[in-house]
């Protein structure tokens, strides 16, 4: 099966490849916008699979739509719609990203980094106004780890709790002045993904002081001040990294959507499990399709879209990847 592809300046129109493997063709420059003409390209060509960016640093889904971070720009794609580029610039060191709708159902993108102490901030998603820090953002505080659903936002803040720095998970109104913490950290650990869902907060926290690298847990705060349950885990090793991707909800929050996925041997993603809120119970797992070709991925109503560190621009070594989308059927 083949992949129209989108790349930058110096990238080489790729030969077919091995059977097994994916045939990419990179876009050439045009002044365009590249993703939704890659995409526009992959459509009309009937292709299921379609190289959406070269470079991608961080990718998430909500409320019927994905959103990405690639060459210091926004993407937002709805539901069988083209991909479109905010001309807006993101905060600078901005790298994580969550895409939700506000109490209006008006779809929003959070950016936050995670290197970078500093507020989260919020745009509307289709670009009509700068990223600007959220109301309840607090002077000097860190920020990050951003979910967005239905108007509740979720997130860490790196705070002192009980005279100890801590990563703790918070959530608030995203109109609100106010937020409240759900958990109050550990030593050593930090939060790298949040998602507020029915009667809790769905959050992956890392315990840098594992032993043998780091175990990185899938947790789900109780209702009414209930212990924290844990769902899963990924150990990991220096030469086998591993986590989980964004997490995913059904729009009324009672099911959370996590993709486990493991360097190891080649069998990234593990796996994608669904999990019932705010109980924890385990409802359904299975492998995706691209389960040997991307690190993680999001559903999307028409499809999947996963990063794949085979489409990356040639020299880069940072970001996630290549980003591909994966439509459930070929296009009319």
């Amino acid at each position: 099966m083949s992949v129209t592809g989108c790349g930058g300046a110096g990238d080489e129109d790729a030969a077919t490849a091995t059977s097994g493997q994916l045939t990419t063709r990179a876009a050439r420059p045009s002044g365009g916008d590249p993703p939704a003409e890659a995409y526009q390209r992959g459509v009309r060509a009937g292709h299921r699979k379609i190289l959406l960016a070269r470079d991608v640093v961080a990718v998430a889904a909500g409320d019927g739509r994905a959103a990405w971070i690639a060459d210091g720009r926004v993407v937002v794609r709805a539901a069988g719609a083209a991909p479109r580029t905010i001309a807006r610039p993101v905060p600078f060191g901005a790298d994580q990203i969550a895409i939700g709708a506000d109490r209006d159902g008006t779809p929003t993108v959070l950016l936050a980094s995670s290197e970078r102490p500093g507020p989260l901030r919020s745009m509307p998603a289709d670009g009509s106004a700068p990223p600007t820090p959220v109301p309840f953002a607090a002077d000097g505080r860190a920020d990050s780890a951003p979910g967005l659903r239905r108007g509740v936002v979720s997130f860490s803040r790196t705070e002192r709790v009980g005279g100890r720095l801590r990563h703790t998970v918070r959530t608030a109104r995203l109109d609100g002045r106010e937020s409240v913490r759900r958990w109050d950290g550990a030593a050593d650990t930090t939060v790298t993904r949040t998602l507020a869902v029915r009667g809790g907060v769905a959050f992956v926290s890392s315990d840098d002081g594992y032993e043998y690298g780091s175990s990185h847990a899938l947790r789900l705060t109780g209702r009414g001040g209930a212990p924290v349950r844990g769902l899963e885990a990924v150990d990991t090793g220096e030469s086998a990294p591993g986590s989980f991707g964004a997490l995913q909800s059904t729009p009324d929050g009672t099911r959370l959507i996590a993709t486990r996925w493991t360097d190891d041997q080649r069998s990234h993603p593990w796996d994608v499990t669904t999990f019932r809120a705010p109980d924890g119970t385990l409802v359904e797992r299975h492998h995706p399709a691209d389960h040997l070709e991307g690190d993680w991925g999001v559903d999307v109503p028409d499809g999947r879209i996963y990063t794949d560190m085979r489409h990356v621009r040639v020299g880069q070594i940072s970001g996630e990847g290549g980003l591909v989308i994966r439509l459930r059927r070929a296009a009319p």
